[in-house]
């Protein structure tokens, strides 16, 4: 299998047999398929590869203002057909895509220049430094001058650890499938699609199989991974090869203290697939304080973040 290079950057669906490699909602596995006999490309890829240009104007404008009707005009859309193509491709809105991009790239930033984080917050199209540090604190998990102290220094981090255990909570069983032996999985239960933030629950297990998300609070959740090599580090993170996934069913309705079990198969990343806003290597860090135990493999202490299943 080839895998995408590059950074940590996005999430996606997993492959289940009534939906593509794509991450997004409502089934869109029509948008992948090209009809026989049309002598050409079908309407569906010209949609597509709409989509990929206009994200590929948003990266290159993350400080600019972009307008709707510029995005639409760069995919050969009308702004009401553009915007709800993308979302059907991408998941997202266009401007919350836009929003999770220009947060990845100020953490980028944050990380690999010594540039001032004012200088930082105007780079990505932010006017405010105190909206952006905001929204920075709350998507990645750590405030920006954190961030890099954490980096720089190696210094430990306290984060939030979202408080007690929820007596009305349930676990959620997580099959995961798709990565070879040595593979350092994490996989959360975020309230959204995009991974912002630190998750409802999370854990971490090295290569495939049974994990559990324990105690997770009432509502609707969305069970994402990501995979990378176990030998990676810290400052590795931003250029191994990462695949990702989201569990079936998406999302999760979680009632009160009723076990859910969901399937889960990683895949390389792709061009439409939203970004990955939370600080993996923090997240990794947080779950692996836990030490807990894979399913099936009660005496295998290397995996980490999860209760084995009562068999």
């Amino acid at each position: 299998m080839i895998l995408n290079k590059g950074s940590c950057n996005n999430w996606g669906h997993s492959n289940m047999a009534s939906e593509p490699l794509r991450f997004t909602g409502p089934s869109d596995q029509s948008m992948n398929q090209v009809p026989k006999g049309d002598g050409g490309l079908s309407t569906l890829v010209l949609r597509r590869q709409g989509v990929v240009r206009a994200l590929k104007m948003m990266r290159l404008r993350l400080a600019s203002q972009i307008s709707l009707e510029l995005l639409a005009k760069t995919a050969a859309m009308s702004p009401f057909h553009f915007e709800r193509v993308f979302q059907q491709l991408t998941g997202l809105r266009p401007f919350q895509f836009l929003s999770a991009m220009r947060l990845v790239r100020a953490r980028e930033m944050v990380l690999t220049t010594d540039a001032p984080i004012t200088a930082i917050c105007f780079d990505v199209g932010y006017n405010s430094v105190g909206t952006f540090t905001r929204r920075f604190t709350a998507s990645v998990g750590v405030s920006p001058r954190g961030l890099r102290r954490f980096f720089l220094n190696r210094q430990e981090l306290t984060l939030d650890t979202q408080g007690a255990a929820n007596v009305n909570g349930a676990d959620i069983v997580v099959h995961c499938r798709g990565v070879a032996e040595g593979t350092l999985i994490f996989i959360g239960a975020f309230p959204s699609p995009v991974p912002m933030g630190r998750p409802k629950a999370c854990a971490t297990m090295v290569g495939t199989g049974t994990v559990v998300l324990p105690d997770v609070p009432p509502g609707r959740h969305y069970v994402l991974a990501a995979a990378c090599p176990a030998s990676a580090t810290s400052d590795s993170f931003g250029s191994v090869e990462t695949l990702i996934g989201i569990a079936d069913p998406a999302p999760v309705q979680i009632e009160r203290q009723s076990r859910q079990e969901v399937t889960m198969q990683l895949r390389p990343i792709e061009v439409t697939d939203p970004p990955i806003v939370s600080c993996l290597p923090l997240l990794f860090q947080e779950s692996c304080a836990r030490p807990l135990l894979n399913v099936g493999s009660p005496n295998d202490p290397a995996v980490t973040g999860a209760q084995p299943i009562a068999r």
